[in-house]
């Protein structure tokens, strides 16, 4: 049934982005004016990593589309549900931050809190468990259902960085739409 659901799912997706461009009957179709759940403005302050754009990944069994996320997808469908599950990211930070932050949003069904190790180029950040992220009400499918966690860096340079999730415990799973890095004084 749950396979049935997320098929469902996608072949409506799929359908309401094919129906703008057939109502035109041939005419490229007007961009859309609808404001999107979770909007990301560039500003040279932070930079936004999506959490379905992984360099590489273990735990995640398929695309999870969530119209709440920020792309419309985040990194989920059981990323996290057993020890050892892990996501890495590629990200290039333009300035030097000297207080950096990284800001998780995610979401989380559960009783209970799931565990994460982070690491910043092979550097555990904080002690071990860098993350204790407390259940958020859902999976994301609303925007209520995203939290924030807050995690400081320390002092960043410039340059590129190799950021590194771990879960730590079975059965924590987690959807990750993405993370920031930015000064202290910064609240997305």
């Amino acid at each position: 049934m749950r396979y049935r659901t997320l098929w469902v799912r996608l072949v409506v997706r799929v359908l309401l982005m094919a129906v703008p461009a057939l109502a035109g009957c041939g005419a490229p179709a007007a961009p859309s004016v609808t404001p999107t759940p979770f909007e990301i403005v560039s500003t040279e302050e932070y930079i936004w990593q999506e959490g379905e754009a992984f360099l590489s990944q273990s735990g995640s069994s398929a695309a999870d589309f969530k119209v709440a996320a920020s792309n419309g997808q985040c990194l989920g469908m059981n990323w996290g549900n057993r020890r050892g599950n892990f996501a890495e990211y590629d990200v290039e930070l333009p300035f030097a931050l000297p207080r950096a932050v990284l800001y998780l949003r995610y979401a989380r069904e559960g009783r209970w809190p799931a565990e994460l190790d982070v690491y910043a180029s092979g550097k555990l950040i904080g002690a071990s468990p860098s993350m204790v992220l407390k259940p958020t009400g859902g999976w994301g499918y609303t925007a209520s259902e995203w939290k924030y966690h807050k995690l400081l860096l320390g002092s960043m340079e410039a340059g590129k960085y190799r950021i590194r999730f771990v879960s730590l415990v079975d059965f924590g799973e987690v959807n990750i739409d993405g993370f920031f890095i930015a000064d202290e004084s910064f609240r997305p």
